[in-house]
């Protein structure tokens, strides 16, 4: 089957096409199951992989109703790059090219990702498209069994934002710590790095947590220690908005009640253990330095001679761990000087 030619036509889904990685995964059917390919295969398939594993090039959205190429005109959203309808039942995946792709594991700065993350929620909820969609395979726009519209456009993420409406833009930017404006400070954006900060600090204090959660309901020192860790060592001002500050703290407090259950009977399990543990370690221990004492004993007592071996078999344990932590006991302790009948 020969692949149409649409790269010289629509440069955009030609720039989708050349960032896509040299093996991706595609399908005919779902029901076969998905493998890796060579690019040349790959795009010969019905269904294929767009966007790399760390690096996200195209923002696509499954949406399942009758008129689903008409969809993105509800609202006023941007024209997508491409449409690839199916003929049958009129479902559609719609494709944005990005001008720029965003990767996911830069972690000097996040807000590009957090960026990202917030417009797909929000056109996924614009679009009323399927939010279970994993963003994996997508309908081929250069394969002949879809319906495919296209057009020579590529968009940004901040040209993006200025389409979708504010409704959807701020249920989908809830997220603390984070805004949408273009001049947003640095401290405006680090609510990920608080958040794992105070995280850290929640998990090296848990005990004390725990325990006033388990006795008020909540915990003060976690405020305190989240407080301590958002303020500047050298002045004390917190390097966050006082919102936001507050914000980090209602999160953290939040995530620390709903872990409350599982973590703390997780530590109780473990303590208990561990005290078990101990204490019955310290009875056989007793235990063995009593029989190894007692053998010494008996030994001396017949005139023979004491040697680790001999007493080991008395005691009833291995000769190595005599040797290792019970030889002490096998020698002669030398009398105290208040014992010694020395004349004055």
């Amino acid at each position: 089957m020969s692949i149409p030619r649409l790269g010289s036509s629509l440069p955009a889904i030609d720039l989708a096409i050349n960032r896509m990685s040299g093996r991706m995964f595609a399908a005919d059917d779902y029901s076969k199951g998905c493998f890796p390919y060579w690019r040349p295969d790959a795009l010969a398939k019905r269904h294929v992989q767009f966007n790399r594993k760390h690096n996200v090039s195209v923002l696509i959205f499954d949406v399942d109703r009758c008129d689903a190429g008409l969809a993105w005109e509800r609202h006023g959203l941007p024209p997508p790059t491409w449409i690839a309808t199916n003929r049958d039942n009129g479902h559609a995946h719609l494709a944005y090219v990005l001008d720029t792709p965003v990767l996911r594991t830069y972690e000097k700065s996040r807000k590009p990702v957090w960026l990202l993350e917030v417009v797909t929620k929000a056109m996924t909820a614009a679009l009323d498209a399927d939010r279970s969609y994993q963003h994996f395979l997508t309908k081929n726009p250069l394969h002949p069994d879809w319906s495919v519209v296209a057009i020579n456009k590529t968009y940004s993420l901040p040209e993006l934002c200025d389409w979708i409406p504010d409704r959807f833009l701020h249920a989908a930017s809830s997220q603390p710590g984070f805004s949408i404006a273009g001049d947003a400070s640095l401290e405006d954006s680090s609510f990920p790095r608080a958040f794992q900060i105070c995280r850290n600090l929640m998990y090296r204090n848990w005990r004390r947590v725990a325990q006033e959660m388990r006795a008020t309901g909540r915990s003060g020192t976690l405020e305190d220690l989240t407080m301590e860790a958002l303020a500047d060592p050298s002045t004390g001002e917190l390097r966050l908005k006082k919102e936001h500050a507050r914000q980090v703290i209602q999160r953290v407090s939040q995530w620390a009640e709903a872990k409350y259950d599982e973590k703390v009977a997780d530590y109780l399990l473990r303590e208990r253990q561990s005290r078990r543990g101990k204490k019955s370690a310290r009875v056989r221990r007793d235990a063995r330095v009593a029989k190894i004492e007692e053998a010494v004993r008996t030994l001396r007592e017949a005139g023979m001679a004491v040697t680790q071996k001999a007493v080991a078999d008395l005691a009833g344990c291995c000769q190595s761990l005599i040797s290792k932590r019970y030889r002490h006991l096998l020698v002669d302790r030398p009398a105290k000087h208040d014992d010694m009948n020395v004349p004055i």
